[in-house]
């Protein structure tokens, strides 16, 4: 039997914010949805829906709404897999997903974001499942910094919790724009534009965000047959641009210098991007694109005078894809050549035959290597 409210979701809603708006209209509260009509036990609460797969949920959804499980399914985070990450990982953080920090029925992190604008100006407040993703920090509509937090009393955004705690028998509150703790609008109060110090840099990520949406190649300048190809190489550039060694011996200061953009970490720079404040994850994608912006000469640029180098990328969790991996070994191999074994036995030979004492010097000298090195090198030959 279907539910007396059973809304349609918006074609990019989240399946979280779906059924939080099924809920409220029904003048129910989440939890009393889950377990009262949808016939959940508790465990539900401590789950994050948008990313694990729950068939009882799906099919109780579908029974309840009309809606069928496939179009169900499209709502879940894990539709993007095969795009921007070969799996969404359910129990642990997931690349490209923003965590919820889930702890007993508590969201601990800012996983969730939302645009003020959008909230604004629309009759019907819901979340979009890209505003769970870490790249996305702009509204691709309104071309403002996206918010994960309650402008009035800095909260995470955690709707499904909305009317929980307040005055008993009360009907919760039929609006996702509210903040679920201190009830107050989630729009007001907040800056509807980006830095201006930005503007300059921002084109190109405004150009990656609308190819995002439009299920576009993001980065054509890659010629990438495959978008997660892209996603993967992005992935491993930011990564290897934030590891701390070389980050603070050069690399920050050249950012700083090419672009203006002054990275502070706020939570440490061992933190995956993932984890770091949006302000930051801006700063982050704007020097990332400035980078892919003229490839590869700028990834030379950011390069020069640090020891940012090919050992730079070694020891990450994967290795690169074919179109990072080539700009590695062909321009930022800084190693020095070392000559093989055959080739220093060559060089004695030649020395003898010419009436030259091969002396540790002069092979060294003919190898074009430091002498105590050769000298190490000729005792393993003997």
């Amino acid at each position: 039997m279907l539910l007396p409210m059973h809304p349609q979701p918006f074609e990019d809603e989240l399946l979280s914010s779906w059924v939080t708006r099924i809920a409220l209209e029904n003048g129910l509260y989440t939890h009393a949805l889950y377990k009262s009509c949808l016939g959940l036990d508790s465990s539900i609460f401590i789950r994050d829906i948008d990313k694990f797969f729950v068939p009882s949920l799906i099919d109780s959804l579908e029974e309840k709404t009309g809606l069928t499980s496939e179009k169900i399914k499209k709502m879940m985070l894990t539709s993007f897999e095969g795009r921007i990450t070969e799996r969404v990982i359910v129990n642990s953080n997931s690349r490209w997903i923003l965590p919820l920090g889930i702890y007993h029925r508590t969201r601990r992190k800012k996983g969730i974001m939302y645009c003020p604008q959008c909230f604004a100006e629309n009759p019907i407040n819901y979340y979009k499942r890209i505003w769970r993703l870490s790249f996305i920090v702009i509204c691709e509509k309104h071309h403002c910094l996206l918010r994960d937090s309650c402008p009035h009393c800095n909260s995470v955004i955690d709707y499904q919790r909305m009317g929980i705690g307040k005055a008993k028998f009360e009907t919760p509150a039929n609006d996702l724009g509210l903040c679920s703790s201190c009830t107050l609008p989630l729009w007001t109060n907040c800056s509807f534009t980006t830095p201006p110090e930005y503007t300059e840099l921002i084109s190109g990520y405004l150009a990656f965000l609308k190819a995002f949406t439009l299920n576009q190649p993001c980065i054509p300048l890659l010629k990438q047959p495959m978008e997660l190809q892209e996603f993967n190489g992005l992935w491993i550039l930011i990564s290897s641009i934030l590891r701390k060694r070389y980050f603070n011996s050069g690399v920050k200061a050249n950012i700083l210098k090419f672009t203006g953009i002054d990275i502070n970490s706020s939570s440490g720079s061992h933190e995956s991007f993932d984890q770091r404040p949006i302000e930051e994850r801006l700063k982050i994608l704007l020097a990332a694109f400035w980078v892919l912006d003229k490839w590869p000469d700028r990834l030379l640029q950011l390069a020069s005078g640090t020891i940012y180098s090919q050992s730079t990328f070694q020891d990450l969790s994967e290795p690169p894809p074919y179109w990072l991996s080539t700009i590695i070994h062909r321009h930022l191999d800084k190693s020095i050549y070392t000559a093989t074994d055959d080739e220093l036995s060559s060089i004695q030979h030649y020395l003898k035959t010419h009436s030259i004492i091969p002396t540790t010097k002069t092979i060294a000298l003919f190898a074009n290597m430091h002498k105590g090195t050769c000298r190490d090198r000729l005792k393993s030959l003997k």
